[in-house]
C-alpha cells in the first residue's frame, strides 16, 4: 500500500511539473494553503457559528486572531481539492468584537459583507491557485465555500 501511495504522488508530483508548477504541493486536500515564497503555510480551518437576527444573519469564529498570519497585501493560495468546489469560495473581512471574529450580512439592505475579489486558476488538475486581487489592510481574513459554516481564516499583518 505504502509503495502504490509512493508511486502515485510521484506521478501526480511529475505531472504538475509537466503543468509549468514547480510550487510545493498541499499536504491535505480540500484545505486551502497561503504560499509564502518556497513553502505552504495552513490556514485556520474553523467552523462558523450562525447567529440570525431580525434582517441579518451573523457567523460567528472562536477567537479574536487567527494563529495563521502573513505580512502580504495581496496573499495567493493554493488549494488541492477532493470534492470541494473551490468556485464556491468567497473570501471576507471579519470584524472582531467581543473576543470573536464575524461577518454579518443584512436582508433587506446594501450593507453588509461582500466577498472581497480573487481570481481562481486551476494549475492542474485538482490542484488550483487563488489570488488575492486587492490588496488587503491589516485585519483578520475568512476564506469559505459558499453555503457552509466552513471557515478558512487568516491574518494580513
Amino acid at each position: 500500500m505504502a509503495r502504490l501511495i509512493a508511486i502515485f504522488a510521484l506521478f501526480a508530483t511529475a505531472l504538475i511539473a509537466e503543468q509549468g508548477y514547480s510550487g510545493p504541493i498541499p499536504s491535505k486536500t480540500d484545505t486551502p494553503y497561503l504560499v509564502h515564497a518556497d513553502r505552504l503555510v495552513e490556514t485556520e480551518a474553523q467552523t462558523a457559528r450562525q447567529r440570525a437576527g431580525k434582517a441579518q444573519v451573523s457567523y460567528l469564529i472562536a477567537g479574536d486572531k487567527s494563529g495563521v498570519r502573513t505580512p502580504l497585501a495581496s496573499p495567493t493560495l493554493v488549494i488541492e481539492t477532493a470534492g470541494m468546489d473551490v468556485r464556491k469560495l468567497q473570501l471576507f473581512r471579519l470584524e472582531v468584537k467581543n473576543g470573536v471574529r464575524e461577518v454579518t450580512f443584512f436582508s433587506n439592505s446594501r450593507a453588509g459583507a461582500v466577498p472581497l475579489r480573487t481570481e481562481i486558476t486551476e494549475i492542474s488538475d485538482g490542484l488550483y491557485r487563488i489570488a488575492v486581487v486587492d490588496s488587503l489592510p491589516a485585519g483578520e481574513y475568512g476564506l469559505s465555500p459558499d453555503g457552509t459554516n466552513d471557515v478558512f481564516c487568516f491574518e494580513v499583518f
